[in-house]
C-alpha cells in the first residue's frame, strides 16, 4: 500500500529556511510519539513518523474535501520562520507580519501552528558608554532574551507554547536543549492536529443510523469515513488500528449480506449494480487480493466494477496487505481463508457451482502467492517461518490433491482422499481440467504431483517440529508416509510413520481402521514383524475398539511371535474363593471376566495358576466352559486339598499373538481346595495332623482314605512316592493297610496299587517316615474316571512332630539288681494319658524285656511317675520308652462330629468342609477346667451359612432337630461325657472320621533317657548357723559340691570342670536378701566345693522355707540335686 508522508508548511518571508533546513530535516523522523485520542481515550504509540516540509500555500488553510481517503492529505502544522533582530525591527516588521499570518492559519482548527525564531551570527554594535564597547555575546543574549519573550507574550495562548528559538550564535549551532524544545513543540502541534481531525471524523460517524440500512447514502458515508480512519492510521504506521477499522467495515458489510433478501435488497442497500455477478476473468488472484488498485473506495465506486463481490475483496485485500505489513502472518492466512468462504455466500452460489475449476485455480494461486510473500518477508526480516506458512503448505497440498483427483493421477481409494471424501462428490472429472491447469508442471504426471505433495509436506513438517506442534506434525507425517508408499519408497514411508505419534493423531480420525491397515502393510513391506505386535498392543491400549484390532488381526494371523501384556489394562477378573469338586471332572473354579474390548467368545484360553500357602506345590486351572457374558468355569484334574493363593492368570484371545498376564494380586486372595465329596466319583485322602505312630520300631504316618458313592469298584488306583532323594522313592514298598480297610494293596516296582474297593468304604494307609526328615515329599494317587479323565491326586507327606506335651525320662542304675525309670509329663493342652511302655534290649544276645504301665487318666497339669525294673545282669543294654496318649481336642472333635453327622449328610462338600474346619479350629482352642468341664462358647455361631439357613427355612423337621442339637451343644460337656461316647477299649482304637485330619491314639517316643551314672552330679544346699534370731542380720552360705563324675576315657574325671549359672528367687515377704543372687560358678573335678555368702534378715519367726534356687548349665549331662532347707527362726532375746 503506497503511503504519503504527513506534511508541515513553513512560511519563510526572510529566506531563513535554507540555512536551517538541513539541520531540521536531520532530526526527522520523530521517534516514540504517544498519542491519546480525546474521543476514545485510546493510546497509540507511533514509533517513527516521517515528515515532509513544504512551502506555505495559503489555499491549504481550508480542509481539503477531495476524494483522497486519508486525513493527512493536508499539512498538519504551519510554521513561521523569523530571524532574530533587535526590538525595533521586531516591533515594526516581524510582529505585524506574524499577526497577519497567525490570523489566517488560526481559522482552520484541523491545523496547528508555531513560530520559530532563528538567532544567526551578527556584528558587534558600538555604544557611547564610558567603556566605549559592548561585548557581542552579551548583547546577543539580551537581544534574544527580549525578542523571544516579546514573541511569546504576543502569540502564546491558552498556556500553549507556540514560539521556540534556535540559537546559532552561542555555539555555532543549536544545542540539545534547543532542539528538544523545537521537536517537543513540533510533536505537540502534530498530535493536536491529528486529535482534532480524528475527533471530527468520529463525531460525524456517530450520527449515522446503521440500523436503517435502507438509507443508501448513509451506508456509503459510513464506509467512506471508516476507510478514511483506516487509511489515516496506516499513514501514521498504526497498522493494527488500521486493520481494526477495515475489520469493522467488513463486519458491517457481512451483516448486511446475511440479512439481505436477494438481489433487490442489495440494490436497495448499495445501489444499482451491487448484486452483479463477476465475470470468470475477474477471478484473478493478484488483482483481487494483492493489487493496490483501486486505492480507495471512492475509486471503486466510480469504476464500472462496483459490486458486492468487488467491495468484499477490496476489504479483504486491504486487511491482508496491512497484516503483511505488521508481520501478522497468521492473520493474513486467516483473512485469505475468509475470502474463500466469502465466495460460498448464496449470492455467489450459482457462480461458484459453474466455475469449480476456476475457483480451485484461484485458491491455488492465492495460497501460493501469499506463501511466497510470507517467505520473502520472513527472510528479509531474518525471522523464523511462521506457523501460517505450514498451514498454507497443507492447504495448497489439499488443493493439489483435488486437482490430481480430477486429472485422474491416482486411484480413487487412496488413503490421501479419505479426509476429502466430503468435498469430492462436488468435483466431477471432465476434460476441461487439462486446459485449466496445463501451465502447471506439477500436474503433468502422477510422479510430479506426488513429489510436489512431499515437498509441501516436508516444509510443513519442519515448521511443526520447530514449533512443537505434535498433533499437526503426526498427522502430516502419517499422510506423507502414504505418498512415499505410493512411490514405492517403503523405507521412507516407515520412517515417516515412526516419527508420528500414531494413536495421538488417529484418536479422533473416523478412518483410523484404514490407517491401521496401512501401517501394518508398511511394517510387513519392510519386514518389521515384531513391530506389528507392538503396534497392535498400542491399538488395544489407546482405542479400546474391537473394530480397530479386528481389522489389524486379519493381517497378522500368520505371525507366531507372542507378546505379554498387563491383564489389568484390558480385563477385570474376579475369582471365587473356593473350588467345587464336580462329579464329572476333578476341580472347578468359577471366574467372572469383563472387558470393554473382548467378549468371552473371543477368548481362546484362560489359565489360572494357584500356589499352596503351606507347601511349594502348584495346580493349574484351564478354561472349561462359558456360562454367560461374564462368567466362565475353570477346571483342573489335579487335586491337592489346601489353602491356595493366585500366582498368575493368563488369557489368550483367538487369532491374536497376545498373552494377557497378571502376576501380582493385592490383597492376596485365598482359594480353598476341598476334599472330594462322599457322593461323587472320587476318593478322598487325608493325613493325620500329627503323623507319629510308633509301630514296628519305626515312625509311621496314617493316611485315611474314603471312597465316594459313585466310585468305580473295579477302579485301580496307583500310588507313587515322589521325593527329591531318588533312593527314598522305594519307601512306598514299606507301606501297608490297616486290617479293617475296605480295599486291598499290592506293590509292584515301587508302585503301590489300591484295588477291590467297597462303595462308601474307607482305608487307613500307614507310610514310613524318616526321623528328622525336612524334605517336602509327595504321595501321588492316579486313577481314571468313567469318562476317561485322568485324575492326579497329590498329598504332601507332613513331617511335623507332636508338640502338645513336654516329656522327660531319667534312669537310675545305681542299684546292683534293679534300675529305676523316672517319667515326667507336662502337657501343653489337656490330654488323655493311657500309659507308658519300657522296652529293654540286650545288645549282646538281642533278648528283649517289655513293661507296660497303664494309667487311663485325664492330665491337665504336670504328672511324675516311676517304674522299677530288674537289670538281669545285662552289661550292654538299650532302653526304649514310649508314651501313649490322645488329645482331648481330638476326642472332642470325634464326639461333636458324631453328634452332627446326620446334619452334615444333608449338606454339600463346601459346607461340610467349612464346618469341619470350624470344629477343628474351635476344638484346638479347647479349655478344660480342673473339674473336667469343657468350655466351647462359640459353637452356637457355627451354622451361620447360606445353605444352613435355607435348610432351616424349608425343612421344619431339620429345623427342629438342628435346634435341639444347638441346645445340646450349648450345654458344656465334660471329659467323662466324651470318654463314655467314644468307649475306647484299647490303644488300637482310632477315630472313624475319614474326611478330617484329626488324630486318633498317639504313641510319643522314643523318649531320650537321662542316665544318672552318665551325668555329672552337683549337690546344691544351704548352710545355716546354729541359731537364727528375728530381725537380726544373719550370715548364711550356699554350697555347691561335685558329688559324682561319669567315667571318661578321654578326659580325667578328677580334672573335668563343671560350669553352672545359679539364680535365687528373692521375691518374698518373710526374708530380706543381700548378696550375689545371680552368678556363674565353676567347679574343677570330683569333690570340688564352692560357697557363696549372703546376709539375710528374717522378718517372720518360726519354720521358714528358704528361697528356690534355679540352676542352669549348657551341658545337658550335668544333673543338679537341690536340697531344700528350712530355717528355724527364733525371737530376739
Amino acid at each position: 500500500m503506497a503511503k504519503a508522508k504527513p506534511s508541515v508548511q513553513y512560511y519563510d518571508p526572510f529566506g531563513v529556511w535554507s540555512s536551517i533546513a538541513t539541520d531540521v530535516k536531520s532530526k526527522i523522523p520523530l521517534r516514540n510519539l504517544q498519542w491519546v485520542e480525546s474521543f476514545q481515550y485510546k493510546k497509540h504509540f507511533i514509533t517513527s513518523l516521517e515528515l515532509e516540509f513544504v512551502p506555505w500555500v495559503e489555499h491549504y488553510t481550508s480542509l481539503d474535501n477531495s476524494k483522497d481517503a486519508t486525513l493527512l492529505n493536508t499539512p498538519l502544522v504551519n510554521m513561521l520562520i523569523l530571524p532574530e533582530e533587535d526590538s525595533d525591527t521586531y516591533k515594526l516588521q516581524h510582529r505585524p507580519l506574524a499577526l497577519d499570518w497567525s490570523k489566517k492559519v488560526s481559522q482552520n482548527d484541523s491545523q496547528s501552528w508555531m513560530i520559530v525564531l532563528v538567532a544567526r551570527s551578527q556584528g558587534v554594535r558600538r555604544s557611547s558608554g564610558p567603556l566605549g564597547r559592548t561585548h557581542s555575546r552579551s548583547s546577543s543574549y539580551f537581544i534574544a532574551k527580549s525578542t523571544i519573550d516579546r514573541l511569546r507574550n504576543d502569540f502564546n495562548t491558552s498556556g500553549i507554547n507556540r514560539c521556540i528559538r534556535l540559537d546559532y550564535v552561542r555555539f555555532g549551532t543549536p544545542d540539545a536543549e534547543c532542539w528538544n524544545t523545537f521537536l517537543g513543540c513540533l510533536q505537540k502541534a502534530i498530535l493536536n492536529a491529528l486529535n482534532y481531525r480524528f475527533l471530527q471524523l468520529s463525531e460525524q460517524s456517530k450520527y449515522i443510523n446503521l440500523q436503517d440500512t435502507s438509507i443508501f447514502s448513509d451506508l456509503l458515508v459510513y464506509f467512506l469515513q471508516k476507510e478514511r480512519l483506516g487509511a489515516s492510521y496506516s499513514e501514521l504506521s498504526l497498522y493494527n488500528e488500521s486493520i481494526d477499522q477495515f475489520g469493522e467495515m467488513f463486519e458491517t458489510f457481512n451483516e448486511i449480506l446475511r440479512t439481505a433478501d436477494g438481489k433487490n435488497d442489495m440494490v436497495k442497500y448499495f445501489g444499482e449494480g451491487a448484486g452483479m455477478v463477476p465475470a470468470p476473468s475477474e477471478l484473478n488472484t493478484r488483482n483481487l487480493l494483492f493489487d493496490s488498485n483501486p486505492t480507495n473506495l471512492h475509486q471503486l465506486l466510480a469504476s464500472e466494477k462496483f459490486s458486492l463481490f468487488h467491495v468484499g475483496f477490496y476489504l479483504f485485500s486491504k486487511q491482508i496487505q496491512l497484516s503483511l505489513q505488521t508481520k501478522n502472518y497468521d492473520k493474513s492466512y486467516s483473512l485469505l481463508q475468509q475470502s474463500f468462504q466469502f465466495l460460498n455466500y448464496p449470492l455467489f452460489e450459482q457462480f461458484s457451482n459453474e466455475n469449480l475449476l476456476l475457483l480451485l485455480r484461484f485458491k491455488y494461486d492465492s495460497c501460493n502467492l501469499l506463501k511466497n510473500l510470507i517467505t520473502q518477508s520472513a527472510k528479509d526480516n531474518d525471522i523464523k517461518l511462521p506457523m501460517s506458512e505450514a498451514r498454507l503448505a497443507l492447504f495448497i497440498r489439499s488443493i493439489l490433491l483435488k486437482i490430481a483427483f480430477l486429472k485422474k493421477l491416482f486411484h480413487e481409494n487412496t488413503l490421501l482422499l479419505w479426509h476429502e471424501e466430503g468435498s469430492l462428490p462436488k468435483l466431477a472429472r471432465n476434460d476441461e481440467i487439462d486446459k485449466e491447469f496445463q501451465d502447471l508442471e506439477e500436474f503433468s504426471s502422477s510422479e510430479s504431483f506426488l513429489k510436489m505433495y512431499i515437498q509441501l509436506s516436508e516444509e510443513a513438517l519442519e515448521i511443526f517440529k520447530e514449533r512443537n506442534n505434535h498433533l499437526s506434525f503426526s498427522n502430516t507425517a502419517s499422510e506423507t508416509a502414504v505418498v512415499f508408499y505410493m512411490l514405492g519408497n517403503y523405507e521412507k514411508a516407515y520412517e515417516m510413520l515412526q516419527i508420528s505419534s500414531l494413536p495421538l493423531s488417529w484418536k479422533s480420525d473416523p478412518f483410523k481402521e484404514k490407517w491401521i491397515q496401512f501401517y501394518i502393510d508398511t511394517l510387513i513391506k519392510v519386514d518389521k514383524t515384531h513391530e506389528v505386535i507392538e503396534f497392535l498392543v498400542r491399538i488395544l491400549k489407546d482405542y479400546k475398539s474391537t473394530d480397530c484390532f479386528k481389522a489389524a488381526a486379519e493381517i497378522i494371523d500368520h505371525i507366531s511371535q507372542t507378546t505379554d501384556l498387563n491383564l489389568d489394562d484390558f480385563f477385570c477378573i474376579s475369582l471365587s474363593n473356593m473350588t467345587n469338586v464336580s462329579e464329572e471332572l476333578a476341580l472347578e473354579l468359577d471366574a467372572k471376566i469383563t472387558s470393554s474390548i473382548f467378549s468371552l467368545d473371543m477368548l481362546e484360553s484362560v489359565v489360572c495358576n494357584l500356589v499352596c500357602n503351606s507347601q511349594p506345590f502348584e495346580i493349574q486351572f484351564r478354561l472349561k466352559s462359558i456360562e454367560n457374558d461374564s462368567k466362565i468355569i475353570l477346571s483342573c484334574n489335579d487335586i491337592l486339598p489346601g489353602s491356595y493363593s493366585v500366582s498368575q492368570v493368563i488369557i489368550k484371545p483367538k487369532g491374536m499373538p497376545l498373552l494377557f498376564k497378571k502376576d501380582r494380586f493385592v490383597p492376596q486372595q485365598e482359594i480353598e481346595v476341598f476334599q472330594p465329596s462322599l457322593n461323587g466319583r472320587h476318593l478322598s485322602i487325608v493325613q493325620a495332623s500329627a503323623p507319629q505312630l510308633f509301630l514296628n520300631d519305626r515312625f509311621e504316618s496314617a493316611f485315611r482314605i474314603c471312597f465316594g458313592k459313585k466310585f468305580d469298584e473295579n477302579q485301580k488306583v496307583s500310588l507313587t512316592f515322589e521325593s527329591s532323594n531318588k533312593e527314598d522313592q522305594s519307601r512306598i514298598s514299606q507301606c501297608f493297610l490297616n486290617e479293617h480297610s475296605d480295599c486291598t494293596l499290592s506293590i509292584q516296582d515301587d508302585v503301590a496299587y489300591l484295588e477291590n474297593f467297597r462303595r462308601l468304604g474307607n482305608a487307613v494307609l500307614n507310610f514310613p517316615i524318616l526321623k528328622n526328615e525336612e524334605r517336602n515329599d509327595l504321595i501321588k494317587l492316579n486313577y481314571k474316571t468313567q469318562d476317561d479323565n485322568i485324575i492326579n491326586f497329590y498329598l504332601p507327606v507332613m513331617e511335623n512332630r507332636l508338640d502338645f506335651a513336654k516329656i522327660s525320662c531319667e534312669l537310675d542304675e545305681n542299684e546292683q539288681d534293679s534300675q529305676v525309670f523316672f517319667l515326667k509329663i507336662k502337657p501343653k493342652e489337656p490330654i488323655l494319658f493311657f500309659g507308658w511302655r519300657i522296652k529293654t534290649t540286650n545288645l549282646d544276645s538281642q533278648e528283649t524285656d517289655e513293661y507296660e504301665i497303664p494309667y487311663n487318666l485325664t492330665i491337665l497339669d504336670t504328672i511324675d511317675c516311676f517304674k522299677v525294673t530288674s537289670s538281669k545282669g545285662w552289661q550292654r543294654k538299650k532302653h526304649n520308652v514310649t508314651v501313649e496318649c490322645l488329645r482331648i481336642s481330638d476326642l472332642l472333635f470325634e464326639y461333636l462330629y458324631n453328634e452332627c453327622e446326620q446334619y452334615l449328610n444333608q449338606m454339600n462338600i463346601n459346607v461340610i468342609t467349612n464346618w469341619i474346619k470350624c470344629i477343628c479350629r474351635k476344638t484346638n482352642d479347647t479349655i478344660v477346667a480342673l473339674n473336667g468341664q469343657i468350655s466351647l462358647p462359640e459353637l452356637a455361631s457355627m451354622p451361620e451359612t447360606k445353605q444352613m439357613k435355607l435348610l432351616m427355612k424349608n425343612n421344619q423337621t431339620f429345623l427342629e432337630e438342628f435346634s435341639g442339637l444347638l441346645k445340646f451343644l450349648k450345654a458344656p460337656p465334660t471329659v467323662k461325657d466324651v470318654l463314655s461316647t467314644l468307649q475306647l477299649p484299647n490303644r488300637e482304637k482310632v477315630t472313624a472320621c475319614f474326611v478330617t485330619p484329626m488324630n486318633g491314639l498317639q504313641t510319643l517316643g522314643p523318649i531320650k533317657l537321662q542316665n544318672k551314672k552318665d551325668m555329672a552330679q552337683v549337690d546344691c544346699s544351704w548352710k545355716l548357723p546354729a541359731s537364727i534370731s528375728l530381725n537380726i542380720p544373719t550370715r548364711v552360705q550356699l554350697e555347691f559340691m561335685v558329688a559324682h563324675m561319669p567315667s571318661n576315657n578321654e578326659v580325667d574325671r578328677e580334672n573335668r570342670r563343671v560350669e553352672l549359672m545359679y539364680e535365687i528367687s528373692t521375691f518374698t515377704n518373710s526374708i530380706l536378701f543381700a548378696g550375689p543372687i545371680r552368678k556363674k560358678v565353676s567347679l574343677d573335678g570330683m569333690g570340688a566345693t564352692i560357697r557363696e555368702t549372703f546376709t539375710v534378715i528374717f522378718l517372720t519367726a518360726g519354720r521358714l522355707l528358704l528361697p528356690d534356687i534355679y540352676v542352669h548349665s549348657k551341658d545337658d549331662s550335668i544333673l543338679t540335686v537341690k536340697n531344700p532347707k528350712y530355717a528355724m527362726v527364733g525371737r530376739s532375746p
